[in-house]
């Protein structure tokens, strides 16, 4: 499934954003600033940015090519001797972007039940 346009808006919106925060004493732009700006975390900011072609790294590149070439994040963990993890925020996004402004409905019944049940938790350990 490719990635939605409602997707694709957000992650303009956040690369735009991450391109704004370069300047002379931060060449390389912040994504801190960015996640901090759009309420989501780091690592997602960060394979946003893959997503979008603003950033890159030799894990990123070998992870990519390893991937087109039909390889699980298994296996290239594996070759890459990296966490499975690691080559996840390494690649770009294949379809939808997870936590995004505008969740689907059961995301959002998800995020809600999330909160109550914290709600709950605090107020019984007071």
């Amino acid at each position: 499934m490719p990635i939605s346009p409602k997707d694709k808006e957000f992650m303009e919106q956040v690369a735009a954003y991450f391109r704004s925060t370069k300047n002379s004493l931060d060449p390389k732009g912040s994504i801190n600033e960015t996640a901090g700006k759009f309420k989501i975390n780091r690592n997602k900011v960060r394979k946003i940015l893959i997503t979008m072609g603003e950033i890159q790294s030799p894990i990123t590149d070998d992870s990519i090519r390893m991937r087109n070439k039909g390889m699980s994040i298994k296996e290239i963990a594996r070759d890459l001797g990296i966490s499975v993890a690691t080559v996840s925020t390494a690649l770009p996004y294949e379809d939808k972007v997870d936590n995004t402004l505008d969740p689907t409905e059961h995301a959002s019944d998800v995020r809600e039940y999330r909160a109550y049940t914290l709600c709950v938790y605090y107020e019984e350990t007071g």
